[in-house]
């Protein structure tokens, strides 16, 4: 017999062993063939059979299989493991999550009640989750991850009938024992392929385009991490139904329809993403999980929150620039119908909404209890909150609670604390409640941080009696449709006069539009 090749790894303190074991550690895609060769459309080789031929064989055996650095054309699903998530059984059910405005699991009679049918001669109940298919999954494949390396772009060329995934992940057991961790890794429309290289986002005034294309497309409970993806131009970026314990990280949706889909989603973690141009950043329904930094540059609706019970959604950049055109009318939907809770035990913190489209308000809120809003930036865009919810502020700003009426929020804000429990008809809430415009106000040359500006009298609508020096929150808007908030010091004349004889910031008088002022009274104490 032949004696083996040996591989000699080199460090000290390392063994030779069989090159065949080395090269069982990872199994590169490669070594089915795969090229990596795509250019643009229509050019390089179709790499659909390699990539499957490559998962085949490792989830026999279980590992990692490998995408060394290319552009792999694909023109076809790749499967990992059979197909679960099948309308009655059968047919591709992944259009029943996409586009929805309900949640999953407040509408089990769509998504899970059984369907009586016969099936190979038997009369049985099918579900969207096909039954026969997962317990061959859970029989038949090992664990696997897939690792890619730098520079890997799957660009997906055909177009589906219907809604079909570039990568298709079934495994529903081996919980949190496989990964897919890309590394900067694509997934992406042909038509994002140009000289050989991804074309990342652009910049555009119109909805997305439904070409009935999904990035990655997971259903149950196998992966315990998805990070470092890049998705571009697809219908969905990822796509998620009854995930547990899955951390979602590191991830960019440039031109989808919708970027971050998830139904479901039970105790697991978005972290550190940003949709770029998307008609919907997120949308999501679940309980007890956490999105951290999740971040939106110039989408119709930043966040879509159809269902959640004792989640966490904290540190994000919401901005959507008022020259750009769209239809949609809130950054922030929570809930599905009004006075229906559906948000309960929430928290929203560090939720920062910055520019909009002038016809958008910042927050929807419908069906919440039990939820506070923790230093969030609002920025006067204005709130819709139907009759029965109620919410707790905390250090939001001003615009924020002068949005919702008095007594379908509690306050906790430094300074206002104690004057908030007073009852609803005091002079604080009155002030709270009211916005006051204050048009085309020249201040000349610069004005310094801390500087007096007698010349800016202000007349109220009531008077003010606590304190014969109060703070307001302003927002100025500019001519360009930016907006910046400011703070000011005030100074009683009368009851109902007042100066301004401080500022916090600097303010020029250019391009100035208007200042809007959010009357919301604060004890005395020191500012500057």
């Amino acid at each position: 017999m032949a004696p083996s090749l040996l591989y000699e790894p080199g460090p000290a303190g390392t063994q030779r062993r069989p090159v065949g074991d080395k090269l069982g550690d990872s199994l590169s895609i490669k070594d089915f063939g795969a090229v990596g060769n795509c250019t643009g459309a229509g050019t390089g080789a179709d790499d659909t059979a390699a990539i499957q031929a490559a998962v085949n064989y490792m989830l026999t055996v279980g590992g990692s299989v490998y995408f060394p650095t290319g552009i792999y054309r694909v023109t076809g699903t790749i499967k990992v493991g059979t197909s679960i998530w099948l309308d009655n059984g059968a047919v591709p059910a992944w259009a029943t999550l996409a586009g929805r405005t309900d949640n999953v699991e407040g509408n089990l009679s769509t998504y899970f009640s059984p369907v009586t049918q016969l099936v190979a001669g038997v009369t049985r109940e099918v579900r969207f989750f096909n039954l026969d298919n997962e317990e061959a999954n859970k029989s038949a494949h090992k664990p696997i991850t897939l690792e890619f390396a730098p520079h890997v772009v799957i660009a997906a060329e055909f177009s589906p009938s219907q809604l079909m995934p570039v990568l298709e992940w079934n495994l529903p057991v081996y919980r949190n024992a496989c990964a897919l961790r890309g590394n900067n890794t694509v997934i992406c429309h042909v038509s994002k392929v140009i000289g050989g290289r991804y074309d990342g986002y652009s910049e555009t005034t119109t909805p997305q385009t439904a070409n009935k294309l999904i990035g990655i497309a997971n259903a149950e409970s196998c992966l315990r991490e998805v990070s470092g993806f890049v998705f571009g131009k697809l219908e969905v970026g990822y796509l998620g139904v009854q995930n547990y314990w899955l951390r979602l990280a590191d991830l960019r949706f440039d031109n989808c329809v919708e970027g971050l889909n998830t139904g479901m989603y039970n105790s697991g973690t978005v972290q550190n993403c940003i949709a770029w141009y998307c008609d919907r950043g997120l949308v999501f329904d679940g309980t007890s999980s956490r999105v951290d930094g999740f971040h939106t540059q110039n989408c119709i609706t930043s966040y879509r929150i159809l269902f959640a019970d004792c989640c966490s959604f904290s540190n994000a950049y919401l901005e959507d620039v008022s020259t750009e055109n769209g239809a949609g009318k809130f950054v922030v939907e929570l809930g599905k119908t009004e006075n229906i809770t559906r948000i309960s035990h929430a928290r929203f913190e560090g939720i920062r909404i910055g520019a909009v489209r002038s016809s958008k308000k910042s927050f929807r809120l419908w069906g919440l209890s039990q939820v506070s809003f923790e230093a969030c930036r609002e920025s006067g865009h204005g709130v819709d909150i139907d009759t029965n919810s109620h919410v707790t502020l905390e250090n939001c700003d001003s615009g924020f609670v002068a949005a919702i009426p008095a007594k379908k929020r509690s306050v906790i804000n430094g300074h206002t604390h104690d004057l908030i429990q007073r009852s609803p008809s005091s002079i604080y809430d009155k002030l709270e409640e009211a916005n006051f415009t204050l048009p085309a106000i020249n201040f000349g040359a610069e004005v310094a941080v801390g500087a007096a500006i007698d010349s800016l009298a202000l007349n109220l609508p009531v008077p003010l009696t606590r304190s014969p020096f109060v703070y307001a929150t302003g927002q100025f808007v500019w001519s360009n449709g930016a907006n910046d908030n400011v703070e000011f010091r005030l100074k009683a004349l009368t009851s109902t006069a007042y100066i301004v004889t401080a500022i916090n910031r600097g303010i020029s008088s250019a391009n100035l539009s208007n200042v809007i002022l959010f009357m919301s009274v604060q004890t005395f104490g020191n500012w500057f």
